[in-house]
């Protein structure tokens, strides 16, 4: 089981380096041929989006995967949480959310823990992360605004 432990760890962390090389590369070839990036989904810089994609395989991905539903997790895409304030998403990462809830249409009753152990910078990063990967974007998020929630 250790093993696997292991395993398991160093599958997501190989996968959180993928993720932030990818990033790095899309913003060199960006300064490389002078356009600007597409920024539909999120006006926050390479760095801030791969340090998100870090944390959230890292700490979210176990249960929310690739944001879609499962029988107790709401899907992160089209979530009302992210498409509302950016203050909904850092309450329920800071504070956690437990009970019976209706999302999209659907009752859930899974748990999730608190995540209050990230610093700001963790928790603005991985928020802009979310609403860029899975939600409209919005405005990135500061380490001010979580640390006026927290």
């Amino acid at each position: 089981m250790r093993n696997f432990s292991f395993e398991v760890r160093l599958r997501r962390k190989t996968r959180a380096k993928s993720i932030v090389q990818q990033v790095t590369l899309l913003g060199i070839l960006t300064l490389l041929i002078g356009c600007k990036p597409h920024t539909d989904a999120s006006p926050a810089g390479p760095e801030i989006l791969a340090l998100g994609a870090e944390v959230f395989e890292m700490n979210c991905a176990q249960c929310h995967y690739d944001g879609s539903a499962t029988e107790t997790m709401p899907a992160l895409k089209g979530s009302p949480a992210l498409a509302g304030p950016a203050g909904n998403a850092i309450r329920i990462i800071l504070n956690g959310q437990r009970g019976v809830s209706q999302v999209n249409g659907h009752t859930l009753g899974g748990i999730m823990p608190s995540q209050n152990y990230l610093s700001n910078s963790e928790i603005a990063a991985v928020v802009t992360y979310i609403r860029a990967e899975f939600s409209s974007g919005g405005a990135p998020v500061s380490e001010a605004e979580v640390e006026a929630l927290r």
